[in-house]
């Protein structure tokens, strides 16, 4: 199992509440859920960074999202387990 750690920033003019014109930016942190070398989804946090800024999410929901990336693959990998073995 391999976990890996991807945060990044976007800019969106989502928020219509906002002044046309304005900017709201948009920071994500996400880990990807791998089995076998394969990469099956990612967990993402996304927010406005006026609201939590990058270090913080990064202090507040890698480690959570890393282990619930972590229980989804060894639940995934043991389901499959027996579906190898009817193959073999």
């Amino acid at each position: 199992m391999h976990l890996g750690v991807l945060h990044a920033g976007n800019q969106t003019q989502a928020d219509i509440h906002r002044p046309i014109g304005a900017v709201a930016v948009a920071v994500a942190v996400a880990v990807a859920i791998v089995s076998r070398e394969r990469v099956l989804a990612s967990l993402n946090v996304v927010f406005l960074s006026r609201a939590v800024t990058l270090a913080e999410a990064k202090q507040r929901y890698v480690s959570e999202l890393q282990t619930a990336a972590r229980e989804m693959v060894t639940a995934l990998e043991s389901e499959s387990a027996p579906d190898r073995a009817k193959e073999d």
